[in-house]
């Protein structure tokens, strides 16, 4: 995780949530991701054991935006708008770049929420 962290615990799972970036080929921008690093916690009080690694799209608002309940991990995340330099004359412009005063700044995609719902791994 990134130095944006949040953490969750339970009396049986340990979550470790943090901030990231994925690159998207298709659309060659960067996507907003929240990556989770679980594990699972003994009564004994041996050390904890991993149990699960994933990502959802979207950040978390707090550690209050992820629960878990009888196996099961739901987070709840929002991706930020994002805006984009659209080519103004796409003549001008080369495929590997483009100069800011050949494009016009415009809301590539709005913001969104959603909610996630993991099953965690059975023992």
């Amino acid at each position: 995780p990134s130095r944006n962290s949040e953490i969750y615990a339970s009396e049986d799972v340990f979550v470790v949530a943090g901030r990231g970036y994925h690159r998207d080929e298709a659309t060659r921008s960067w996507g907003q991701s929240t990556y989770f690093l679980s594990y699972k916690l003994h009564d004994d009080g041996s050390a904890p054991t991993g149990l699960a690694i994933g990502k959802v799209p979207g950040y978390l608002l707090n550690q209050f935006s992820m629960d878990e309940r009888d196996g099961y991990f739901r987070v709840a995340t929002t991706e930020k708008a994002r805006w984009a330099c659209v080519p103004i004359d796409s003549s001008r412009i080369s495929t590997r770049s483009y100069h800011w005063r050949h494009c016009k700044w415009e809301l590539a995609s709005k913001s969104k929420s959603q909610l996630a719902v993991m099953k965690f791994p059975q023992e």
